[in-house]
């Protein structure tokens, strides 16, 4: 393809200019891409450009981190109609990579609104203008609102349903209305994926997050822990596919705090794959989270110690507080000890329980742990914290895994 396509740029065949940059793409050299694009749409009469030609050469010097020469393809395209051009250039202005009018922002993303993305988008800086040091404008938002909810449901997606449910929780462009939220909520949960194919308004995961906390919590419909917890185990499984890792920590914490209304052991059961799911992130407050929620539910501290050290072994003070006044509830006093002494070691302020608890305690829940004291144990769970260390390397990188 490459010797026919220089036999025709040879003969004067500009169309060779387009093979070439098909190969590029084909192969994945955005420059290339760019260079060859460039090179077809220069000797083609600018009457005759096709529009999607024209924003193809604007994205090879997008992704190749030529923004400057994105620039007048992808103005061009924009121009000619082309929704994806004007998204573009405004995320470029947006993220300071091309130095042109912010103003310039809203123009583009205007033109765009009538694709989901587009409208997203444009929703999002009208209704979050805190986000980009914008001032709010009601009669924007009260617009925006309007448009969202004119668009027909081919045109809907995630973040434009998203954007609708945030418009009704906080009453901008529309009276406050949590019912109305929640709706538009699970229609977006409903349709929240890890790859939709265009610009989001939120991390991946966090639709389902911010839908099951409403259920948890009876935030505009009736409360409903189990199928909170069912949206927080789908927020982490899109996450997981997003490989969003602190977003699936956090979807973790909170099912700790759905379950920790409840008394329900089933509940509590449903709960633990989740909160597995955010300590496996090395992220050490989920790490705590799956420890406490363990220990409750199989009576054992026996499974839930590890985690514990774990937590400690991130370097996290408040790991070593919180696993401390979980103890101090079992009556396991001396191990307590051991970890508030663990945090204090990390530079934490104890709390006066914590501060005031007797290093020669000794615990009797426990079997092995008869006889020691709170110092024994302290020294031991160091020599644990080092092994776990020397096992996954936490204290660098919290979320190594």
């Amino acid at each position: 393809a490459e010797e026919y396509a220089a036999l025709a740029i040879d003969r004067g065949n500009h169309f060779g200019w387009a093979v070439r940059s098909m190969i590029a793409q084909i192969k994945g050299d955005n420059n290339a891409g760019f260079e060859a694009g460039r090179q077809f749409l220069s000797a083609t009469d600018p009457a005759e450009h096709d529009p999607d030609m024209v924003y193809s050469v604007g994205a090879w010097a997008h992704f190749a981190g030529r923004y400057d020469d994105a620039v007048p393809y992808y103005e061009q395209a924009a121009a000619l109609g082309v929704s994806a051009a004007a998204i573009n250039l405004a995320l470029m202005i947006s993220r300071d990579q091309v130095q042109l009018p912010k103003d310039r922002v809203m123009e583009l993303l205007r033109a765009a609104r009538f694709v989901p993305a587009g409208a997203a988008l444009y929703a999002h800086r009208a209704l979050q203008p805190q986000h980009y040091q914008d001032q709010p404008n009601p009669d924007l938002q009260e617009e925006v609102v309007h448009f969202l909810a004119g668009l027909s449901a081919s045109q809907h997606y995630q973040s434009t349903y998203e954007m609708l449910a945030y418009a009704y929780d906080h009453g901008l462009g529309v009276p406050q209305d949590d019912a109305e939220a929640t709706r538009y909520y699970a229609l977006a949960a409903e349709q929240e994926v890890a790859n939709p194919g265009g610009p989001i308004t939120s991390g991946a995961g966090w639709i389902n997050i911010d839908y099951g906390m409403r259920l948890a919590d009876g935030k505009g419909t009736l409360a409903d822990p189990a199928a909170a917890l069912d949206h927080l185990d789908r927020a982490i499984k899109i996450a997981q596919e997003a490989n969003a890792p602190n977003t699936i920590a956090d979807a973790a914490c909170k099912a700790a705090d759905v379950i920790n209304t409840s008394d329900k052991p089933e509940l509590q059961k449903r709960a633990l794959p989740l909160l597995e799911a955010g300590a496996q992130t090395g992220d050490p407050v989920a790490m705590v989270a799956y420890a406490k929620v363990l220990a409750a539910h199989t009576g054992r501290l026996t499974k839930a110690r590890p985690w514990f050290v774990r937590a400690l072994a991130a370097e996290d003070p408040t790991a070593g507080i919180e696993a401390a006044r979980f103890l101090v509830g079992k009556d396991e006093r001396a191990e307590a000890y051991a970890f508030a002494r663990a945090a204090a070691d990390l530079g934490a302020d104890l709390p006066p329980e914590l501060a005031a608890l007797d290093p020669e305690t000794r615990d009797g829940g426990f079997m092995f742990m008869k006889g020691k004291t709170g110092e024994t144990l302290y020294k031991e769970l160091k020599d644990g914290i080092a092994k776990t260390v020397a096992q996954f390397g936490f204290h660098d990188d919290a979320a190594s895994g």
